[in-house]
């Protein structure tokens, strides 16, 4: 999908004016669509609470919509236009008061069949998952994924701490090996954060749904590799292996038993390279398929005879490889070994072809060394652990990283809080961590840290890692009346229905970045988060709505379930590199010598554009050059400046 499918939508709202910016289009033959940015039909329809009454309606009763003969670009110009205004509601809007409507209230819009394409890559987990199915394995997860993670001080918290510094640790050795591996010819100094974070937060997830104590890089290339090599390397999922984690600083938890060194059933080492080039290329596949003619055809025509569908069957080889070693892997104690003990993941009962995860149809293939059967329904779970703690995380961080690099000035600010938290913090409250070292930041730290928090806020606000998501509406939703602004007043307009059966797309970045809830939208401007005076702006433009246009883990029953965990791991990682490195892109101190007047954001144009898979990354990586901050100065100041040094390569 090219960045400018995303980027067009607000364009062509404002062009359509519909309700709320609304506009109708219709897939294939007769899927009616329709495209959402504005946070109060999209938190109806993603909180699966439509409401019931009358709306405004087509010559059917219902939201017309293109006609589904007229070709593709034609519905495009579509809009939801009010008809004429029932005087009685609808047979459909009766049933929202019915168990249909409950079940959408409890349950959210159903994500099938808009998340089909997703099924040969996280199965039936509940990413994809519907109706009880959903309700079941969702509920599973909160107990087995968020259980002893509400506090501060309770094990889960610490162990996420724990693996998150370890994370930090990993990245930074990354850069270290960058930086002092033998050059060779046409060295640029720079390095590509987006495959390093890759691996960093691969590690983490792994390590905190398995309990299995492996460190995820390893400097194993003896002899030093080139920049360029280690660049392609990255580029092309050729990463270092997954190897037992010893360090120095480190020893056992008491509280966690699990901890000591265990050799995995299998080695994870085996299969990490090739796991991360999947995931990279499978983004890509996946999309590709849904936007292609194969999405409308049966599962088993595109399986028997598409060559899109060998492509991906042949790529998700690792992935299901690397799951199934996680499972097999997963410590007593583990979310992913509670998991295996709920009712909701245990599989087929009586049949293993169905309730195993093996190969080409061989349950034998996913039975682990102890004699125990790796079900689908767990591994389906693993897949989507996996990707969904690894991608977003780094995409997150990516952008972050990216984002600070181009205004060097936030960047200053925020190492500087970070440097000033730390140092406040009494020696004897610094970690209760016994494994942990001086730069060891945990939840607590860095909730004392504001700027941190409005930082990761903007920089998901600017660029959602998922820029849109997809609901299947069981029954008719009304959506109320849309007040305008008219002369010095303001004009009530008339409810709207949309129809069951529906297919609504709501679309994150464009919400995030809709000039009728944000002050300066497309702008860089943590401040809207923590500044009343620059907040006041955005109120002002929105009439409130603005927070409730802030949705970057989507909305309702269904929205990201590792919300919490994220949270925790986003700052502890980005704190953790602030306080050692600056982060510097070259082209920044160039536009610095152009004067640009007219411009409120000179910066803007040397944003990396998106690539978009179903997740969005940014396209071609993230280079750039690292400094090391010099031990003792003041991180911010103006010394600071003098007293970092570049990585250099020897």
């Amino acid at each position: 999908m090219a960045s400018s499918a995303i980027t067009n939508i607000l364009p062509r709202m404002e062009r359509l004016c519909g309700p709320y910016g609304m506009y109708g289009t219709v897939y294939g033959l007769s899927t009616r669509v329709v495209h959402i940015a504005h946070p109060v039909p999209a938190r109806l329809i993603l909180s699966g609470d439509g409401g019931a009454g009358g709306g405004p309606r087509g010559p059917s009763g219902k939201l017309a919509f293109a006609d589904t003969g007229k070709s593709w670009r034609e519905s495009l110009r579509n809009v939801l236009n009010p008809g004429v205004v029932s005087s009685s509601p609808s047979r459909g809007l009766s049933r929202s008061r019915s168990s249909l409507g409950m079940l959408a209230s409890s349950s959210g819009a159903s994500k099938a069949p808009a998340y089909n394409h997703f099924k040969d890559f996280s199965g039936d987990g509940v990413f994809t998952a519907d109706g009880d199915d959903w309700k079941a394995k969702r509920n599973s997860l909160m107990h087995c994924l968020l259980k002893g993670c509400t506090s501060d001080k309770s094990k889960g918290i610490k162990r996420l701490e724990r693996e998150a510094n370890r994370a930090a640790d990993s990245f930074i050795e990354q850069i270290e090996h960058a930086g002092t591996n033998k050059t060779g010819k046409g060295r640029s100094g720079k390095v590509n954060v987006v495959p390093m974070l890759q691996r960093a937060t691969i590690g983490l997830i792994y390590r905190f749904i398995t309990h299995h104590n492996v460190d995820i890089f390893k400097c194993d290339d003896e002899k030093g590799t080139s920049e360029r090599d280690y660049d392609r390397k990255s580029q092309e999922g050729d990463l270092p292996y997954l190897t037992s984690w010893r360090s120095s600083e480190s020893s056992t938890c008491s509280e966690c038993p699990n901890d000591h060194e265990i050799p995995a059933s299998r080695p994870p080492s085996a299969l990490l390279s090739s796991y991360l080039e999947s995931v990279t290329q499978i983004r890509m596949i996946i999309l590709a398929q849904s936007r292609s003619l194969w999405f409308l055809t049966p599962r088993w025509f595109y399986r028997a005879f598409s060559a899109m569908y060998c492509q991906e069957d042949s790529t998700m080889g690792p992935i299901r490889d690397f799951a199934r070693m996680t499972c097999q892997n997963a410590r007593e104690g583990s979310p992913l070994a509670m998991l295996r003990a709920r009712d909701s993941h245990a599989g087929a009962k009586g049949n293993p072809q169905e309730g195993h995860a093996g190969v080409k149809g061989n349950p034998q293939e996913g039975v682990g060394n102890d004699g125990e059967g790796v079900t689908k329904d767990l591994m389906d779970e693993a897949i989507t652990l996996l990707f969904a703690g690894q991608d977003t995380s780094a995409a997150t961080l990516s952008w972050t990283l990216h984002l600070l690099a181009l205004y060097p000035d936030i960047q200053r600010k925020l190492a500087e809080e970070v440097h000033n938290v730390l140092n406040e913090e009494p020696e004897e409250e610094r970690c209760t961590d016994e494994s942990a070292h001086k730069s060891f930041f945990t939840k607590r730290l860095v909730t004392k840290m504001p700027l941190m928090d409005a930082v990761i806020k903007e920089s998901m606000r600017l660029y959602p890692v998922a820029p849109f998501v997809v609901r299947r509406l069981p029954n008719d939703v009304t959506i109320p009346p849309e007040n305008k602004a008219e002369g010095k007043g303001t004009r009530e307009g008339k409810p709207t229905v949309i129809p069951e059966g529906t297919v609504a797309c709501v679309w994150i970045y464009s919400l995030h970045r809709n000039p009728k809830f944000w002050h300066r939208p497309n702008d860089f401007v943590p401040e809207r988060w923590m500044d009343p005076a620059v907040r006041a702006l955005d109120e002002q433009k929105s009439r409130g709505l603005n927070t409730s246009a802030f949705m970057p883990f989507a909305y309702g029953p269904r929205n990201c379930l590792g919300q919490p965990l994220a949270h925790v791991i986003l700052r502890i990682l980005l704190a953790r590199i602030m306080s050692k490195y600056e982060v510097v892109d070259n082209r920044v101190q160039k536009l610095q010598t152009i004067v640009c007047k007219d411009m409120s954001d000179p910066v803007a144009g040397l944003r990396k554009d998106m690539q978009a898979g179903f997740t969005v990354l940014p396209s071609g990586g993230v280079r750039l050059s690292v400094l090391k901050r010099a031990e003792g100065a003041q991180m911010g100041s103006p010394e600071k400046a003098n007293g970092s040094k570049k990585i250099e390569k020897k």
